[in-house]
């Protein structure tokens, strides 16, 4: 048989829970003691309401107190702000990690569920989900991450029409992920490829540090470095930032001024750089000492305005059209020229690439792909 021991100021009860029931207060019905709440102060013990009745009563206080309890909460939280900033940190600190191991496997599977659920009912949260996990991997090499609204330059509910202006006469909202899909993400040139549809786990993943070895690309790096140094000392009135080198996954991205230029130290680059006069000896100079250092099969272009991509031999862009094989696959970029990190796969697509000179050009050559493969 079943006990249970309370202690309070006054008396020590031993209940038998499968015999002794109590009554409630407010519905005056008769129930086992684990329909009560716990009160100490209580001579049993317990609460003389039980938990159906006093969920009732608290919601009706809710209801009829709605605006006094908020306006308390919110001046309660201004006068105790440093104090509620401290416990949250201290919660977050010993208690949530350990609240979330131990319910580790009902929070993801709640949370799996309730996403799944909800883009399947809610167009626009299925839209700002897909946007999310293509920015995060876009983004997440050293960039604070934006919202996704401030990043795309519109509203879900702008998005949204914007797709549907793309839409087949046979698209809909309701058969997306049937006969069409905003799925395959391939960051990285596709050395990296992830299928939105199957939970984002990585279907292909390869890295330049793996193929080249450690200690080869240390040579590489150590490469790189000698040569910002000489560019820096050949070119006295150049606007350094800072975060020269960054390391893609699939490529070294090197930039004499450092990626955390602004426009200003951009523009500044773009006039001692006119014609690639510093970065284009660079080019045969890098090649040159890849060799030497016994470093081989790799390439180096220039990457956009201001810097280097190297990589691997067939490591370009065209290593995404291998996940590919047999689609019919169009192209737009805008570094097309030879020495540029887009021209093996604007020729490798010939002919159906295009050379862009801005986003608005870029707008007209989708809209004319899309109106060619609609008639």
């Amino acid at each position: 048989m079943e006990y249970s021991i309370y202690t309070t100021k006054r008396l020590i009860f031993i209940i038998k829970h499968k015999f002794i029931m109590k009554k409630c207060n407010s519905c005056l019905g008769e129930y086992p003691f684990d329909m009560f709440h716990v009160k100490r102060a209580s001579a049993d013990g317990y609460n003389n309401v039980c938990k159906p009745c006093k969920k009732i009563k608290n919601e009706l206080f809710y209801a009829n107190n709605r605006e006094s309890k908020l306006a308390y909460q919110k001046e309660y939280q201004i006068k105790n702000k440093e104090v509620i900033s401290a416990y949250k940190q201290e919660y977050d600190k010993t208690y949530a990690p350990k609240y979330y191991e131990k319910n580790k496997e009902k929070k993801l599977a709640y949370s799996y569920e309730y996403h799944n659920e909800r883009r399947k009912t809610d167009e626009n949260f299925r839209l700002a989900s897909l946007l999310r996990s293509r920015f995060h991997h876009a983004l997440k090499n050293g960039f604070k991450m934006k919202s996704v609204i401030e990043l795309v330059g519109c509203t879900i509910e702008e998005f949204k029409l914007y797709v549907e202006s793309l839409f087949y006469p046979e698209m809909t909202w309701e058969n997306h992920g049937d006969i069409w899909e905003i799925d395959h993400i391939l960051p990285c040139n596709g050395t990296k490829y992830y299928r939105y549809a199957e939970g984002m786990a990585a279907k292909y993943e390869i890295s330049m540090i793996d193929e080249l070895g450690q200690e080869g690309y240390n040579r590489l790096v150590e490469i790189c470095l000698r040569g910002q140094l000489e560019i820096m000392g050949m070119n006295k009135g150049l606007p350094l930032t800072g975060n020269f080198f960054q390391y893609r996954g699939s490529l070294l991205n090197w930039c004499p001024i450092g990626r955390a230029a602004k426009r200003e130290h951009r523009a500044v680059w773009e006039r001692l750089d006119e014609g690639n006069r510093i970065r284009m000896p660079w080019l045969n100079r890098a090649r040159e000492e890849f060799v030497k250092s016994g470093i081989e099969g790799l390439v180096i272009a220039l990457g956009g305005e201001t810097s280097f991509d190297i990589y691997p031999i067939g490591w370009d862009k065209t290593y995404a059209m291998k996940h590919f094989k047999g689609y019919k696959i169009y192209f737009i970029g805008d570094r097309c020229r030879e020495n540029g990190n887009d021209h093996a796969i604007y020729e490798a697509c010939r002919p159906n690439s295009w050379s862009t000179t801005g986003p608005e050009q870029t707008m007209l050559y989708i809209e004319q792909i899309i109106d060619g493969e609609k008639e």
